[in-house]
């Protein structure tokens, strides 16, 4: 799968963004979208942010179809200080699950960042929860950052939210051959996805994983979710967040 998706790992790194328009609405909200594209792999690329005056910030992401090699996953990624270690979620656990891997029971799980980190063999990308409807985190005094999903702007409603929160980022894991080459930053490393392909290996020689867990490239992606600071995770629950329907 590397090979097949090779392209795929420079992606991010690669957008040009080409407008910006900020839009000051009648609410009070800040509106601001930025168009491009990804050059490594020829797709244009739309981030919108709307920041509400509560706080609130409403992010979409859409991913223009093309052609070659489908994405392995759609999302977006970011750091937090390290202080935020503690993540607490909804959707299947307690341990990480997969597209095509996901059995575990729902519920509200919670655990240290460092914890959702599995120490396989080879290092490679762990700590994955899909099919999230929300999750937080934390400092020691329970205040932190909390992401909702809003299965209306993904293209893959039934995975929304699909994420990882760890002590090293993707790169780290992807060229350290053995643990003892990761050191951590100091920072949680966040991935936001729609939804990232299955892991297969049905025959234990590097299946594909059934289409059915696998993103299309002949289509359009979206990944939607509102961002809001919380005081405590109990925010989350008792606070009925506003979630914008994408236009």
């Amino acid at each position: 799968m590397p090979k097949r998706l090779g392209r795929w790992r420079t992606a991010g790194n690669s957008f040009v963004c080409e407008t910006v328009t900020i839009d000051n609405r009648s609410d009070g909200a800040v509106e601001a979208v930025a168009r491009g594209r990804l050059e490594a792999v020829d797709r244009g690329m739309m981030l919108r942010y709307r920041v509400l005056p509560q706080g609130e910030v409403h992010v979409y992401a859409e991913l223009a179809r093309g052609g070659g090699s489908p994405p392995a996953r759609v999302g977006l990624r970011t750091t937090m200080a390290g202080s935020f270690s503690r993540v607490t979620w909804f959707g299947p656990g307690p341990d990480e699950s997969a597209w095509d891997r996901d059995e575990y029971p729902l519920g509200r799980w919670s655990g240290s960042v460092d914890e959702q980190y599995f120490p396989y063999s080879e290092p490679q990308e762990t700590g994955t929860h899909v099919s999230t409807r929300w999750f937080t985190l934390t400092d020691q005094s329970g205040a932190g950052l909390a992401c909702i999903a809003d299965p209306n702007g993904c293209s893959v409603p039934d995975q929304a939210l699909s994420f990882s929160a760890l002590p090293y980022s993707v790169e780290q894991m992807d060229e350290a051959k053995y643990e003892h080459e990761i050191d951590a930053d100091g920072r949680v490393h966040l991935c936001i996805d729609t939804a990232q392909f299955g892991v297969g290996g049905d025959d234990s020689w590097g299946a594909q994983p059934h289409p059915q867990y696998r993103l299309r490239g002949n289509q359009t992606h979206s990944v939607a979710f509102v961002l809001m600071p919380i005081r405590s995770v109990d925010d989350v629950v008792t606070r009925r967040c506003s979630i914008v329907e994408v236009e």
